[in-house]
């Protein structure tokens, strides 16, 4: 659970997200965040997130002691997430670029303290900045939210599964009565058995007819 609560701001956008990956309301306190959770929360990758998950001592400068509080810890099934491999897991940071850049000096101490955190649990230190983030997997998990709720026949769901489970690993428009169907004319229990974790697909690329899925 969130060691610190947020509080609203007229500077930033906070809020709650919520995650169907961890049955329950996210808080974040900007877009950038919303955005990094719903990519966390639909990416097959991951396994499990938290937000502002520790208090990391930063040291004391003339005065008490002072402390970073990162934005998420990541977990990992494995494979890539946002172009790096995920071996371990990661303490996270979301930053937009302009922040970074006008509050370095003072941000600098806190990551630093980051990567030692992240070296005692064997994680690694990631930050993550709206140039990492507004990309392919992030376009493909906007489309798959939609589906995540989507009202679906259990009957024509439980088809697609059975289909993945006999072919192993094949593509959507294998799934689809027309294999070279563009994505609006893909059957949308696929789309929902992939939004609810049910089976997998890549999510380097763009989705579309050759978007391979397997089971998880």
């Amino acid at each position: 659970m969130s060691v610190r609560r947020l509080k609203k701001s007229y500077q930033n956008v906070t809020g709650r997200f919520y995650s169907t990956l961890l049955n329950r309301l996210v808080q974040f306190d900007s877009l950038l965040e919303r955005d990094f959770i719903l990519l966390l929360d639909l990416h097959p990758n991951v396994r499990w997130f938290a937000e502002q998950p520790m208090r990391i001592s930063v040291g004391v400068e003339d005065g008490p002691e002072q402390f970073y509080v990162p934005d998420f810890l990541v977990t990992f099934h494995g494979g890539g997430f946002l172009g790096w491999r995920t071996r371990r897991p990661w303490i996270v940071e979301t930053k937009c670029s302009s922040d970074l850049r006008a509050n370095w000096p003072k941000l600098r101490p806190k990551f630093r303290a980051g990567v030692r955190e992240a070296r005692k649990r064997d994680c690694l230190f990631r930050i993550v900045t709206e140039s990492r983030l507004f990309a392919t997997e992030l376009a493909n998990a906007q489309f798959l939210r939609r589906y995540t709720n989507a009202d679906i026949p259990p009957a024509a769901i439980e088809t697609i599964v059975r289909k993945v489970q006999l072919s192993g690993r094949t593509t959507i428009g294998n799934l689809s009565s027309e294999t070279m169907a563009p994505i609006e004319r893909v059957d949308p229990a696929v789309w929902v058995a992939i939004a609810r974790r049910l089976i997998a697909a890549e999510f380097c690329k763009p989705f579309g007819p050759q978007t391979i899925v397997w089971m998880r």
